[in-house]
């Protein structure tokens, strides 16, 4: 019988914003590991996340972005004392959003930033 390994995925709201997986394990919460994946820049504040059936997370983010993490793109160790939260940049796509920009502005900025 082949065991199933929940883990559960969840955003936070903030300044950059970041995706959060969690793996309880066989005895939670002593058995729980936590992997925080903060959003790079220009990216911020994640507004709600989805996950796709390939694991990918997709994320709302101010500025207009829409940003997906696929952890699968990480290089480095995923959770221990050099996972800082900054630790997976080659993880994340940022896309920019339909919609206006600022008049005069050439970055990508949103006009219409409700999320």
């Amino acid at each position: 019988m082949k065991r199933l390994r929940l883990a559960l995925w969840g955003s936070t709201i903030g300044y950059p914003g970041s995706v959060v997986r969690i793996v309880p394990g066989n005895n939670p919460p002593a058995t729980a590991v936590t992997e925080v994946f903060n959003v790079p820049a220009p990216g911020y504040g994640s507004r709600g996340a989805d996950i796709d059936r390939n694991g990918v997370v997709w994320v709302s983010l101010g500025r207009g972005h829409l940003g997906s993490f696929d952890r699968r793109k990480c290089k480095g160790p995923l959770n221990g004392p050099t996972a800082t939260g900054q630790h997976c940049p080659e993880g994340w796509t940022l896309r920019d959003g339909p919609g206006p920009n600022f008049k005069g502005v050439t970055e990508k900025e949103a006009a219409n930033t409700d999320g």
